[in-house]
């Protein structure tokens, strides 16, 4: 049976490999910093998917303030599930608890980002109703 709950600082090595797995290049000492935070800000989240003790999903979100909207939103900044553990119902469990949130903190909508390979976790967003409404643009510095 999954088990979903928020992430703590025992679970970094975990999380460091789960980054990883979406590949991005990190390293415990820069995701320790962003568990801290993640863990110590009421607008933030990070939520483990846990499998006979085992962490095999995460879902990293925070609530975010615009402007141009009345309500606030809720911007997921990743989404992995282990490659062995995909297809199992998991990523769909860490995602009921992401709208849970965002009902509970007022949010009107949800919103995430996706590079245009990930091909699979497209098809997975938009068979719970996500649709593709923009662009994005970065600027390192």
């Amino acid at each position: 049976m999954v088990l979903i709950r928020k992430a703590c600082i025992d679970d970094l090595e975990e999380v460091v490999k789960l980054d990883s797995d979406l590949g991005y290049q990190v390293t415990a000492k820069g995701i320790r910093a962003a568990l801290i935070h993640h863990i110590e800000n009421p607008d933030y989240y990070l939520l483990v998917a846990e499998e006979q003790d085992e962490v095999v999903g995460l879902a990293s979100f925070s609530i975010k303030y615009y402007l141009h909207r009345e309500k606030p939103v809720l911007y997921i900044g990743s989404m992995v599930v282990k490659e062995k553990f995909r297809s199992q119902g998991i990523g769909g469990k860490l995602m009921e608890e992401v709208e849970r949130t965002a009902r509970q903190r007022g949010c009107n909508s949800i919103q995430l980002n996706s590079n245009k390979r990930r091909k699979g976790a497209h098809r997975f967003y938009e068979n719970l109703g996500f649709a593709e409404v923009s662009l994005k643009y970065e600027k390192l510095v």
